[in-house]
């Protein structure tokens, strides 16, 4: 029989706090202490018992969640390779040794490391996805391999065959404390509610929510260190107008605006992205963005609008109309309304092609029409 349960009003009553509790379990950044990794090993160790599962050998913190990803896919197809000798021939027209496997270790985590040094746009970044790999697959990190008696071309297909495991890291990838929500909400039940319910296992999973997005294998584990700069707007969203709204002591950034993904560029250096990029950039969601980031005025500014009317008065403003582009003969083209606020800034406000006067867009943005707008004395 199922019971039925209600929360009462002192439960409902904590609710602002144990969400803000979670917001900013999910917003922590900065390194682990001595006394959180303890906590983080436990917990993992934990999730592994309450599963009936052997503990893995390998236990490992990555320098960012994307790093982790890259190395987990590479290690678990080590683990692979060493476990299934029967497949090798069929796979390389050879059979395999521990030395060709991590020739090709070697390689695919160098393709990955220049990679990253391409990404951060910094040459001289040390590697980051080869000890994390090395610790995954129960080598030193200091350890260097020994030279292959295999052809280069056996050594280039298990280097392939290594980096398309890193396709696979969603398999073994859960958020951490990046799904927080999930957490938060059972939590709630155990700890305010104090449900009459076995938590033994689930405690476990609880505490693993407290850190990194972490990567589950039946030969290892590997946790992501927390973000050292996490930017959010205030709805939470992830952005920032001055630099990444992520970083992780790996270099890896990611660029955000009100929580769409950006390229770099168009924060680091807006000044160089064309205005036409506005108009022509595929993803419709960024480019709104760009317009924001630029502003429209300078967009506009930038592609010789025709000027449709010009009124007397600045602060009436000077209706303008972009002219369809080649290849591009959909939104955001269209006519817009340059005015002057109180404040002596000057603003760009898009509105609809069918105005044809500067009264009539002025009417659309106050929700009045034209004649209405030429019968008020002043503007506020």
């Amino acid at each position: 029989m199922i019971k039925k349960y209600t929360l009462l009003p002192e439960h409902e009553a904590q609710f602002p706090m144990w969400r803000d509790k979670w917001i900013a379990n999910a917003m922590a950044t900065g390194p682990y202490t001595t006394e959180e990794t303890e906590r983080c090993i436990g917990a993992l160790r934990g999730l592994y018992a309450a599963a009936s599962l052997e503990q893995p050998k390998c236990e490992v913190f990555a320098p960012s969640p994307i790093t982790g990803a890259i190395a987990a896919g590479i290690a678990s197809g080590v683990w692979w390779l060493r476990e299934n000798p029967g497949e090798h021939h069929s796979m390389f027209e050879a059979a395999l040794n521990e030395t060709d496997i991590v020739t090709g270790l070697f390689a695919a985590c160098k393709l990955a490391d220049d990679k990253h040094r391409e990404n951060t746009g910094n040459p001289e970044q040390v590697d980051v996805v080869l000890p994390v790999v090395l610790q995954s697959v129960g080598l030193d990190v200091d350890h260097k391999p020994k030279k292959s008696k295999q052809k280069a071309a056996v050594v280039k297909a298990v280097r392939k065959f290594l980096i398309q495991c890193t396709q696979r890291w969603g398999q073994m990838h859960n958020g951490g404390n990046h799904w927080s929500g999930y957490a938060a909400y059972l939590s709630f039940f155990r700890h305010i509610a104090k449900l009459d319910i076995d938590y033994s296992k689930w405690q476990h999973y609880e505490e693993a929510a407290k850190f990194g997005p972490r990567y589950m294998h039946a030969k290892f584990w590997i946790v992501s260190a927390r973000p050292d700069i996490l930017k959010i707007d205030d709805e939470n969203r992830p952005h920032s107008a001055t630099g990444p709204s992520h970083r992780w002591p790996d270099g890896r950034e990611l660029y955000y605006w009100r929580g769409t993904a950006i390229p770099k560029q168009w924060i680091m250096a807006a000044g160089t992205v064309p205005p036409e990029t506005v108009l022509t950039w595929e993803n419709v969601e960024q480019r709104r963005c760009l317009a924001e980031i630029i502003g429209w005025g300078k967009v506009i500014a930038g592609l010789d609008p025709t000027v449709v009317e010009e009124h007397p008065d600045p602060y009436m403003g000077t209706l303008l109309r972009l002219d369809p582009m080649p290849g591009v003969d959909e939104d955001p083209v269209g006519q817009f309304l340059k005015v002057r606020c109180g404040t002596g800034r000057t603003f760009v406000l898009r509105v609809s092609p069918s105005c044809r006067t500067v009264l009539e867009a002025q009417g659309e943005l106050a929700g009045f029409d034209a004649k209405q707008m030429a019968k008020l004395e002043f503007r506020t």
